[in-house]
């Protein structure tokens, strides 16, 4: 895993530094092991985490994002092993030269300084041996970047190339070619007769796979996208209350304190409760919009991370890989766009003074009272709705129909679950209120 590092400001540190760079021990990646929330760290760095801070536990929480990885049975050294950054790894130990030495193309006899690096052939090459190799049909269709986009991070390294179809584990000398749909996994000639024959199996060719999947993974990118987008306007409309927010206080505290210098002899005792009243709401609002900005951010950050690495496995890695890890990646994508996104109180930037009836009383302050809005409406079918249990274990509800003597059952979403009849609707209530179903 080790290579030869590169000068400070070469076209390879940025990659380096960017890619191969444990976040838990800041050195070069070790046997890199890859969790479900697609962070990779070193597996040393992982097993002293885990035994650290999580020895006995069944699970292991990412350091960077806090997302939760189940523990395979033997432990951290069966977590999947980041093949991709060991690939990169080995592509640029093969670029990568001493610090007073410039790059030079591989192939000429020239010796003309490199400013491309093909992607397939793992070989640094100059503009004119780069017309030659675009030239020549067995490397036309290859990947060729700029030394300079590389290090601008405008091109996303691939690992070295595997076997186009891996061998099966099971039948000895068989290829793997298709993917068995009902397993999510990829099989051989010999299993679509033995353990995946149709009609319980249903399997098709690994590359129609490939495609079918990367289309469906990529029909998840443009709501995850547009929830980006709402978060950052979130977050804009968070900073914008706070600033409004603190100059509406400053600006209701001067009027406070301008009304108090008048009468300040007979009501010093109510000019001290407003303005720690006010201050109190200061910093309790604001504390509310930071905890929001946090959240917001983590969330952007999160489908940030995940939705940029499912880019990058589907643009550039290899059948295989991808189908891999297709299933994991599109139950993540898929669990970030339906999580209900947070909402922001518009009234937490709303602060005023409005001075008092009487001579002697320094005056009240004025806000906006908080507006309710519809979030989720229970019950479609239901007119005679007569208690309500929302205790019920698992977030959901139940809803006492009196009309129809039963009980309904409702999840989170508002979608119906179960329904039980009741012969009365007498006892229909007193079987909420007592708590029968729990």
């Amino acid at each position: 895993m080790a290579f030869s590092k590169p000068s400070q400001g070469s076209a390879l540190e940025k990659i380096r530094k960017d890619y191969l760079e444990c976040s838990i021990c800041h050195k070069e990646y070790r046997e890199p092991k890859l969790l479900d929330c697609l962070h990779s760290f070193c597996k040393h760095c992982l097993l002293e985490y885990h035994t650290t801070n999580y020895k006995d536990a069944k699970m292991l929480i990412c350091p960077l994002c806090r997302k939760e990885t189940q523990l395979p049975e033997t432990g951290v050294e069966d977590f999947k092993s980041n093949f991709i950054l060991t690939g990169l790894a080995g592509q640029l130990e093969q670029v990568s030269l001493s610090a007073n030495s410039k790059l030079v193309c591989k192939l000429c006899k020239e010796k003309n300084e490199a400013t491309y690096f093909c992607c397939d052939c793992l070989m640094i090459i100059c503009a004119n041996c780069n017309e030659i190799h675009n030239q020549i049909p067995a490397s036309a269709s290859h990947i060729v970047a700029t030394l300079k986009d590389i290090s601008d991070g405008k091109i996303a390294m691939k690992k070295t190339k595997p076997k186009r179809h891996p061998e099966c584990q099971t039948h000895e000398g068989e290829v793997m070619w298709f993917y068995c749909k009902t397993c999510s996994m990829m099989i051989c000639q010999a299993c679509t007769v033995i353990d995946h024959c149709k009609p319980q199996h249903e399997y098709i060719d690994c590359n129609q796979a490939s495609s079918t999947y990367k289309q469906s993974l990529a029909q998840l990118f443009t709501p995850l996208e547009e929830t980006m987008k709402k978060l950052d306007q979130s977050q804009a409309t968070a900073s914008t209350m706070k600033d409004n927010l603190n100059i509406a206080a400053k600006r209701t505290m001067a009027e406070v304190k301008n009304r108090a210098d008048e009468i300040r002899a007979e009501v010093t005792a109510q000019e001290s409760r407003i303005m720690d009243e006010i201050k109190t709401i200061l910093k309790d609002r604001n504390k509310k919009l930071e905890e929001f900005e946090q959240t917001v951010r983590l969330n952007s950050q999160q489908i940030n991370h995940s939705l940029q690495t499912a880019k990058d496995i589907s643009k550039n890695s290899s059948v295989p890989d991808f189908l891999a890890s297709y299933p994991r990646i599109s139950k993540d994508l898929k669990l970030l766009g339906d999580q209900n996104q947070p909402k922001i109180d518009l009234t937490l930037d709303d602060l005023g003074f409005t001075p008092g009836v009487c001579d002697i009383s320094l005056g009240n302050l004025s806000m906006k009272e908080p507006k309710w809005e519809l979030s989720l409406e229970y019950g479609e079918g239901i007119n005679g709705a007569c208690d309500i249990d929302a205790s019920v274990p698992g977030d959901e509800m139940a809803v006492a129909d009196n009309w129809k003597n039963r009980v309904v059952i409702y999840d989170s979403k508002g979608q119906q679950k179960k329904t039980f009849p009741l012969s009365s609707s007498k006892f229909l209530t007193n079987l909420l209120v007592g708590g029968i179903l729990l």
